[in-house]
């Protein structure tokens, strides 16, 4: 073999060994596309997903994020809050038995928000505000802050601007200005307390609890006098509140408190009451409105006839004393049965349990035989609230305006009730309205079908 026939075999060889290496490469890249194809399958039919949203909003709903008729999220509740900062594992069930992994991450992105007011002072006060006084609420899905940029530095009676900054656990911050305002105060303040408060034997009293002190100036303080109160004997009992301004006004107000020997506990209630919700889709993710929708769904039981009904109304309460609600909606729920006290009873259950504030309404005494209650709900924040009737009675009569259920009234819905009744014309849904917030006015509930 010559040199040249050489040089060509090498040549050959050389390009054989080029293309044994181009071709292996060729698989190697193909190996690659399909394993990284694969992945990005699974990641798109949504195997694990993600999802952040800011602390404090409720989720999307789970049907807009998994894509999937009839989903809902799937997580133990009490090991969970997903209103707070973190990253959690959940999932969202649809289908049946079918789940998809989900990493929620929940950030705070958003400054305290503060409703600031005006704040009035007697010139000769003792007690100085503290940051926090300058304002009707404050709002923060995380824990606050609120300090004084410029301290109040009081010279007599005059305004005097402030300057208030709030800032959360996460670093966002806001600049509030409002007010002082120093007064020779010779108002009284004014209170409210409830006819009726109940406690019971060989437990502390919330004698405090839902009464309220109203005052032109900052500084009012509230006394009780339980002196006459028996702890260790079950019965009743008048006790006096006065309420005294930093001027030296003062204002009385009167109230008897009912002992009783035994109760059901906030726990034992809500153990029924948190079962319930799980099995009837309730959550904390909902909004307010949707609770209480779900929550009149349940109780009226709007679809069931009268006899087949999940609460029947016979007439009277399970608690006839009528001054326990959670005695009395643990035994609506352990009965299946009551009166307008009972479906009162377990709607404010419900409201406690979901956090919802709401308040308590009785008819006026003294316009027919008997009596009614019902409740009032804010669907809103407490510094921008919604209040709404609720009434998950079930009816004889009917409402002549808006929906046909008792879901979220306005104060137009309720004078518009039709009784079945004559004798109850006009006076059905009578109540102080001093004593509570103003409704709001448009009518929400004709978007309600129960039916």
């Amino acid at each position: 073999m010559n040199v040249n026939d050489k040089y060509i075999a090498l040549i050959a060889e050389r390009r054989k060994r080029l293309l044994f290496v181009m071709k292996c490469t060729l698989v190697l890249a193909a190996l690659v596309f399909l394993v990284l194809s694969v992945a990005l399958i699974v990641d798109l039919v949504g195997f694990t997903r993600k999802l952040t949203v800011e602390a404090g909003e409720p989720l999307p709903s789970a049907e807009s994020v998994s894509g999937k008729a009839d989903a809902r999220y799937y997580y133990d509740e009490n090991k969970i809050d997903v209103s707070k900062v973190g990253e959690y594992k959940i999932s969202i069930a649809y289908g049946k038995d079918k789940y998809i992994k989900l990493k929620l991450k929940v950030v705070d992105t958003k400054a305290p928000e503060g409703a600031p007011k005006t704040v009035y002072l007697h010139h000769s006060s003792a007690s100085i505000p503290n940051a926090e006084d300058f304002f009707e609420d404050i709002y923060d899905a995380s824990a606050y802050e609120a300090k004084f940029v410029n301290s109040p530095s009081i010279n007599g009676i005059g305004n005097y601007d402030i300057k208030i900054n709030l800032s959360d656990e996460h670093g966002n911050e806001r600049e509030y200005k409002t007010v002082l305002s120093v007064i020779n105060d010779t108002e009284p303040p004014q209170i409210y307390v409830p006819q009726k408060i109940v406690g019971y034997l060989n437990e502390g009293i919330a004698y405090r609890k839902d009464v309220k002190v109203w005052d032109n100036c900052f500084g009012v303080t509230l006394t009780v006098d339980d002196s006459k109160v028996n702890k260790e004997k079950a019965g009743e009992y008048l006790i006096s509140y006065i309420a005294t301004d930093a001027a030296g006004n003062k204002v009385e107000a009167l109230s008897v408190l009912i002992l009783h020997d035994i109760h059901v506990t906030e726990d034992m209630l809500n153990e029924k009451i948190g079962e319930i919700a799980r099995n009837q889709g309730m959550s904390k993710s909902l909004s307010k409105e949707e609770l209480c929708k779900r929550i009149y769904d349940y109780v009226n039981n709007p679809e069931a006839s009268a006899s087949a009904a999940r609460f029947q109304y016979v007439g009277f309460s399970n608690d006839t004393s009528r001054t326990d609600w959670r005695k009395e909606a643990y035994l609506a729920i352990q009965n299946g049965q009551g009166d307008c006290y009972s479906y009162f009873a377990l709607s404010k259950a419900f409201f406690e349990y979901f956090e919802i504030e709401n308040m308590d309404i009785e008819r006026s005494a003294g316009l027919t035989t008997d009596t009614h209650f019902w409740n009032m709900v804010n669907i809103g924040t407490s510094a921008k609230p919604r209040w709404y009737f609720f009434d998950a009675t079930r009816y004889a009569g009917k409402f002549t305006v808006g929906g046909d259920n008792g879901c979220l009234l306005t104060e137009a819905q309720l004078e518009g009730y039709k009784a079945s009744s004559s004798k109850y014309d006009g006076v059905y849904y009578a109540f102080d309205k001093a004593n509570y917030p103003a409704a709001e006015t448009v009518i929400i509930n004709d978007k309600y079908s129960f039916k």
